[in-house]
């Protein structure tokens, strides 16, 4: 949770406006260290700008230096197998939601398909 805190704390020395124009943190809950694990753990992040930036980080962060469109969701994937090609069917996608949001169930379909969600605030 180091990250989380860092966040909020910069967040309360530089505002949130100014937080918002120039950082997002993104929580990959299921996710090991630097991947697998059981949750969904491909998020394009190691393409440097290629793909879509709905699912792919590199895309997001070279879309939002470009276009100025910051990332508030990104798709994530989890396949059978981590070392899985990409063409592989996943079996779970779920959105990773720009923190403080995080992904909550709308109630309806599958709990395996990002589309049954939406970024928003936690329960408490």
């Amino acid at each position: 949770m180091l990250s989380i805190a860092y966040f909020t704390r910069m967040m309360a020395i530089v505002g949130r406006a100014k937080a918002n124009s120039a950082v997002r943190l993104f929580m990959a809950p299921g996710m090991g260290h630097c991947g697998g694990g059981p949750g969904p753990n491909e998020f394009g992040q190691f393409d440097a700008g290629n793909g879509d930036p709905a699912s792919s980080l590199g895309a997001a962060l070279q879309h939002w230096v470009e276009q100025g469109v910051a990332p508030e969701h990104i798709v994530a994937t989890k396949r059978k197998e981590d070392d899985d090609p990409p063409d592989t069917v996943p079996v779970r996608t779920r959105p990773l939601c720009a923190f403080p949001s995080v992904a909550r169930y709308l109630g309806e379909g599958s709990t395996d398909q990002a589309a049954s969600f939406t970024c928003g605030v936690a329960a408490r």
